[in-house]
């Protein structure tokens, strides 16, 4: 019999705040290849360091740590590039 984990239903239903905490070095590395896939489509993220450090913490503190609120953002700070797959 294959137990589920108890944050499992937390994770189907995209709820941030129930996750359990992620390492340092593994947010980085889901950064990481989230910035190689937008290069690689032609798309880098344009914004201030620290503006993007400041922005999921608000939403967490807001309450607002949601899909659309974070594709929302990401698609504000999206820039074309003429270097797709380089």
């Amino acid at each position: 019999m294959v137990r589920e984990k108890p944050h499992a239903p937390a994770r189907k239903e995209g709820a941030p705040g129930r996750l359990p905490p992620v390492r340092g070095w593994e947010r980085a590395r889901r950064i990481f290849a989230t910035d190689v896939f937008l290069r690689l489509s032609g798309w880098r993220i344009e914004t201030d360091p620290h503006q993007a450090h400041a922005f999921p913490i608000e939403l967490l503190e807001e309450g607002k740590a949601d899909f659309e609120h974070l594709v929302g953002w990401l698609r504000a700070c999206l820039a074309r590039t003429d270097r797709v797959g380089k």
